[in-house]
């Protein structure tokens, strides 16, 4: 459920459990700075995985179905408008999973 958050970080999850891992998450957040390219993003979308990203010019380039946030409460609000449709209009919450 949307309330329980898991923080991994460091590679805590093996490879071959990753697409599962996140196949089964609600949200990614990947709150970069700096990326050169945006591996992560990639393998979220990959998994059907909805994320939220920094409006880098890196993630903009690689032309999927992000969302963007570039503050805290922007993450925030993000996170509440996809817990809003996934409660609420299911199928546009299914949509942004790709």
């Amino acid at each position: 459920p949307l309330d329980v958050c898991t923080n991994v970080s460091g590679g805590k999850i093996s490879e071959d459990m990753l697409p599962s891992f996140l196949s089964k998450s609600h949200i990614i957040m990947v709150p970069s700075r700096v990326d050169t390219f945006g591996l992560s993003i990639v393998e979220s979308m990959l998994c059907e995985t909805p994320c939220i990203t920094t409006s880098l010019e890196t993630h903009k380039a690689l032309g999927l179905p992000l969302l963007y946030a570039d503050s805290p409460i922007e993450f925030l609000n993000q996170i509440n408008h996809l817990k809003e449709l996934w409660q609420n209009e299911p199928s546009k919450y299914f949509s942004k999973r790709m």
